[in-house]
C-alpha cells in the first residue's frame, strides 16, 4: 500500500502534506538542486505515481488472498529496501539510524493495520478512510510545537469527520464500522505521526540511506509477524507482492523524487488528493460498490484535505 512533499510513505507509501516545506528532504532523496525540467512530463508522473498508490489498495486486497499479510509486507518493503539500498553514497550515522528505525516502528504499524484491515474493507473505502491522515498531522503536531489549530486545520478536520461519518454509514442512520474500518483508522493515525517523526528525523540529507533503514526496518518487522502465520504464498500473491515493492515502493519513489524537482507543492499536492479516488475507481471496475453515501464520505475527506492545505494559515484565537 502505503504517504505530496515528503506514502503512505521517504516510505513511498504516502505523499506528505505541503504545508511543511522541511518534509521535503524525505521525499527528494535524489534530487539534484537546479534541474529543471520543462511540459507538463513532471505532472504527468506525478498522476501516474499517485494512480499507482491508488492501485496498491486493490492489488493488496487481490494479494491477501494468496499470501499472508505480513509476508507480503516482508516481501514488499525488503525488495524496495534492497532497491534504494542500491543507491546508498554514504553510511548514516548511529544517531540516523535510531530515528530511522524509530520511523519504521511507527510506519509498520501504520501499514501492517492497514493491510490487516484490507482483509475486510473494500478498496475504496479503506483508501478514503486513509486519507484521513492529511487533517491529522497538522491536529497532532499543534500539541507537540505549541502552535495552535489554523481555520484551515479545524475546517478540513470538520469536513474529513464528516466524510468519516458517512463512510461508515449504510444509508440513513444505519453504521457499519467493524474492525477492519477501525484498523484503518489505527493506520492513518500512524500515518500522520509517522509523518511528524519524518520532519524530525529527515533534515540529515542522507535520505537514500535513512530510507533503505527504514523500509528494512518495516521489512524486518514483518518478518516477526509473517512467522507466526506460516509464511504461506501462492504464485499469484508472490506476483503481486513483487510489483508491489518494485512499483507501488521503490518506483513510485524514484518517480516522485524525478518529478517534484520542478512540480510546486500546491499543485503536486493536489495531484496526490486522487490518489483515493483512483483506489475507488479500481475497486468498482473490480466489482466493488462504494455506495452514494460512501462516495459522498470519501468526497468530504478529499475536500478536508485539500481545505487544511490551501486556507490561509490564520490561527484560531484561543479562548
Amino acid at each position: 500500500m502505503r504517504r505530496s512533499e515528503g506514502s503512505s510513505t521517504a516510505l513511498a507509501c504516502r505523499p506528505q502534506p505541503a504545508y511543511r516545506p522541511a518534509y521535503r528532504h524525505q521525499y527528494r532523496p535524489f534530487s539534484r538542486e537546479g534541474v529543471r525540467v520543462k511540459g507538463r512530463l513532471p505532472e504527468a508522473v506525478l498522476v501516474l505515481v499517485a494512480t499507482i498508490w491508488g492501485g496498491t489498495f486493490l492489488a493488496t486486497r487481490v494479494a491477501l488472498d494468496g499470501i499472508g499479510p505480513f509476508t507480503l509486507l516482508f516481501l514488499r518493503f525488503a525488495l524496495g529496501a534492497l532497491i534504494v539500498g542500491a543507491f546508498i553514497r554514504k553510511r548514516p550515522t548511529g544517531e540516523e539510524v535510531q530515528g530511522a528505525l524509530l520511523v519504521a516502528i511507527v510506519t509498520a504499524i501504520a501499514i501492517g493495520s492497514q493491510t490487516v484491515g484490507l482483509r475486510t474493507v473494500e478498496s475504496g473505502r479503506a483508501a478514503f478512510l486513509t486519507a484521513l491522515y492529511v487533517p491529522l498531522v497538522p491536529l497532532l503536531q499543534g500539541p507537540l510545537t505549541g502552535r495552535r489549530p489554523t481555520a484551515g486545520m479545524i475546517a478540513g478536520a470538520a469536513l474529513a469527520f464528516l466524510g468519516l461519518v458517512a463512510l461508515s454509514s449504510e444509508g440513513g442512520l444505519s453504521i457499519r464500522f467493524g474492525l477492519g474500518e477501525s484498523l484503518m483508522l489505527v493506520g492513518a493515525l500512524a500515518s500522520a505521526l509517522q509523518i511528524i517523526l519524518v520532519g524530525r528525523y529527515a533534515s540529515s540529507g542522507n535520505a537514500p540511506a535513512l530510507t533503505a533503514v527504514q523500509l528494512g526496518g518495516v521489512a524486518m518487522l514483518a518478518l516477526s509477524g509473517a512467522a507466526t502465520e506460516g509464511m504461506y504464498a501462492t504464485q499469484t500473491g508472490l506476483m503481486l507482492a513483487a510489483g508491489l515493492g518494485i512499483f507501488g515502493t521503490a518506483g513510485a519513489l524514484f518517480a516522485m523524487n524525478w518529478a517534484q524537482r520542478t512540480v510546486s507543492p500546491s499543485r503536486a499536492t493536489l495531484i496526490y488528493a486522487l490518489e483515493p479516488v483512483w483506489a475507488a475507481l479500481f475497486g468498482a471496475l473490480a466489482g466493488e460498490r462504494l455506495g452514494a453515501w460512501g462516495a459522498a464520505g470519501g468526497g468530504l475527506v478529499v475536500a478536508g484535505a485539500l481545505v487544511g492545505e490551501f486556507l490561509p494559515d490564520r490561527e484560531v484565537a484561543a479562548a
